[in-house]
C-alpha cells in the first residue's frame, strides 16, 4: 500500500515507518535507495544496547549486518545494520 505525501512522491509504507522509527530516535541512520524513480530498498541502523543477548539480536530481522567491537575482552559496542528491499 502507498501513501501519496503533498509533494506528490509515492512512498511505500515500509519506507514510511522507517522514517517514523528514524524521527522518533530509535535509528542512528536511515539509508533509502532508489532505482530510477521508485524506492528499491531501505537501510536502518541502530546500535544494540550491550546487555541484550546476541542471540535475542541474531533472531529479531531476516536479513541483517551486525557489528560488534570488543575493547579489553568486553563487548564495547553493537551496530545493528537491517535491509529491506521492496
Amino acid at each position: 500500500m502507498r501513501n501519496e505525501n503533498k509533494n506528490n512522491i509515492n512512498l511505500p509504507i515500509q519506507v514510511q515507518e522507517a522514517i517514523e522509527k528514524g524521527l522518533s530516535g530509535k535509528l542512528n541512520t536511515l539509508s533509502i535507495q532508489f532505482k530510477g524513480n521508485t524506492v528499491h530498498s531501505i537501510e536502518m541502523v541502530k546500535e544494540e544496547p550491550l546487555k541484550k543477548r546476541m542471540s535475542d539480536i541474531l533472531n529479531e530481522d531476516a536479513y541483517q549486518t551486525l557489528e560488534v567491537k570488543k575493547h579489553e575482552g568486553r563487548v564495547s559496542y553493537i551496530r545493528k545494520s537491517v535491509k529491506v528491499k521492496l
